[in-house]
């Protein structure tokens, strides 16, 4: 199968002759590079090979999500690979991800990686850098031409994965081309977070397949995008996952053959409920909490019944505002810091709590719509993983 190596260029990119390097390498050879050079990009000739295109975008948003929709369209190949113009393919990249897509059901394949500090103003060249493994970070030992570099084992396509962009699939990205265009392809609107995006939008249509090999080398340097833009690719990558955690939880749970519940169809809430150990993967909770009479019993029943990473969506009116007080049904009443107790290892000892154990993926104070804000009712969003022994690596500090 043919595979489009996809690179956007900007400015000098004098790094550009290390990557067209590592690409002549590869151990696989049915390839093409498409180079789309961004308001004047530097190609450094590199397109004198017959195997390198250049499809030059004009691009006064400086939309990255553009300029990749750009190259995308016109790619000629089955499967689309993102390369950035100043990291590296290691010389098997190509043909692992070919052989990740011989299976016609994967739509996305991605690999393990490192990051190398290089030309970084205060950082010496060829170090790599570690993330704290209490946030699930796990590494091994990887030599790249004489230097000893420390290649990231990337998380699984879990849901949690998605919560932050920190922890969603990293590179090496590839996509099946048919199936980027069939969720719509890149976003031309985002200044970056784009691939983030993609990847939500694919995790809802397609299956994913993970690499356990370092098949690309991620360079920093100080001006990366990440760096460039942070306030703008926190802010912005929040809201998008925002936008799709339920679908997506609910696609975990349709992939791995979990039952989902809503907790309006449980009747006697106040009671042990007649669903066994271990066997719901998503529960959702929308406007019940607040109707139950101990809040303890039940977080622990929810806890109890959920398989082992599986989640806890819900939506409480909250003592912030008028809300919870103004409604005579009330039982029980929570905001944002009720459920420290059964997140945070020093808040849970204060009700007895030594089993009931979640990981936080997302915990805001908001207001479900203008109707909402115009009486000043809040409510709390609460959405979080049951952590069980035996249970898969997740991404994500888990405090208890």
């Amino acid at each position: 199968m043919l595979l489009s190596i996809i690179t956007p260029i900007h400015g000098d990119s004098k790094y550009l002759p290390e990557l067209w390097e590592s690409v002549k390498n590869q151990t696989y050879h049915n390839w093409e590079l498409v180079l789309v050079p961004n308001n004047g990009g530097n190609t450094h000739g590199i397109e004198k090979d017959p195997r390198v295109k250049v499809y030059p975008v004009e691009n006064p948003k400086k939309s990255i999500g553009l300029v990749k929709r750009h190259a995308c369209q016109n790619a000629k190949g089955e499967i689309l690979v993102e390369l950035d113009s100043d990291d590296l393919l290691t010389p098997t990249a190509l043909e692992e991800i070919a052989k990740a897509f011989i299976d016609p059901t994967v739509s996305f394949a991605y690999s393990n990686f490192c990051e190398f500090y290089f030309d970084h103003p205060t950082l010496k060249d060829w170090e790599s850098p570690r993330y704290d493994s209490a946030y699930g970070w796990r590494y091994r030992d990887y030599e790249w031409q004489g230097h000893k570099l420390n290649e990231c084992l990337d998380f699984e396509p879990v849901p949690s994965s998605f919560a932050m962009i920190w922890f969603a699939p990293n590179h090496v990205r590839a996509w099946r081309t048919k199936d980027y265009w069939a969720v719509g392809g890149h976003n031309p609107d985002l200044e970056a977070v784009d691939d983030f995006d993609l990847e939500l939008r694919t995790y809802l249509y397609g299956q994913f397949h993970h690499i356990d090999k370092c098949l690309y080398l991620y360079r920093i340097n100080g001006q990366n995008q990440w760096i460039q833009k942070n306030k703008y690719i926190q802010e912005t990558a929040r809201n998008i996952a925002d936008q799709y955690m339920d679908r997506i939880a609910y696609r975990w749970a349709e992939l791995n053959g979990h039952k989902t519940i809503n907790i309006q169809d449980i009747e006697h809430l106040n009671e042990k409920w007649d669903i066994p150990d271990n066997s719901v993967g998503i529960i959702k909770a929308w406007d019940r909490f607040n109707l139950c009479k101990d809040p303890i019993h039940i977080m622990s029943e929810i806890y109890r019944v959920l398989v082992p990473g599986g989640w806890l969506l819900s939506s409480t009116v909250s003592t912030t505002g008028n809300g919870a007080w103004m409604d005579p049904r009330n039982k029980s009443y929570w905001n944002e810091y009720s459920f420290e107790y059964y997140i945070d290892k020093t808040m849970a000892p204060f009700i007895g709590n030594n089993k009931i154990r979640f990981q936080e993926i997302r915990r805001k104070d908001y207001f479900p719509s203008q109707w909402h804000q115009d009486r000043n009712i809040h409510y709390v969003l609460f959405n979080g993983i049951a952590l069980k022994d035996d249970m898969p690596r997740l991404p994500g500090q888990q405090k208890i």
